[in-house]
């Protein structure tokens, strides 16, 4: 996965992508260490070795929490080559997916998706703007009471609503 290389900023839909992969496609081998090294790894320089150490944020954080099985999937929309949005549920947390190949693409999620919104605490991660391409953006998300949740998803990126069940 390469999380920390610069070439899934420039090439690989950014971070956020990567995590919106790990939800939509299929893999309980996919993990953020592939390449990039654990927080207390030894520096060594040369190589695959000198990767940057993992940083623990909240998006690490998040993508580490992701579960590897799922219990229910449901794909929303898509269409080859240009876009999907998948959703995904471990217990009683959602996780909805989207992969954009393209430009910038308005998504707008049907509210039916989940049937009891208010009791959820909604947290949406997607790519920052092109000139922080490197970094995920967190923010909570209000669900509205009608309509559709709309919402945009930068070109070639992704972005990944989790749906965590209150308590």
């Amino acid at each position: 996965n390469c999380y920390y290389s610069d070439r899934v900023a420039d090439k690989m839909g950014g971070r956020a992508g990567q995590i919106a992969k790990r939800v939509a496609l299929y893999s309980p081998w996919q993990f953020i260490y592939w390449y990039d090294r654990p927080q207390a790894s030894p520096a060594i320089n040369g190589g695959v070795r000198s990767m940057k150490n993992i940083e623990a944020d909240e998006a690490t954080n998040f993508y580490c929490s992701i579960p590897t099985v799922w219990d229910e999937t449901v794909f929303l929309d898509g269409e080859m080559g240009k876009y999907a949005e998948v959703a995904r549920r471990s217990g009683e947390d959602w996780y909805v997916a989207i992969l954009n190949a393209g430009e910038t693409r308005k998504v707008q999620l049907p509210l039916e998706m989940i049937a009891n919104k208010s009791g959820y605490d909604i947290t949406l991660f997607y790519q920052s703007p092109k000139k922080k391409r490197n970094v995920v953006s967190v923010e909570k998300v209000k669900w509205p009471k009608k309509g559709s949740f709309n919402f945009e998803v930068s070109g070639s990126s992704g972005c990944v609503l989790h749906f965590a069940k209150l308590k």
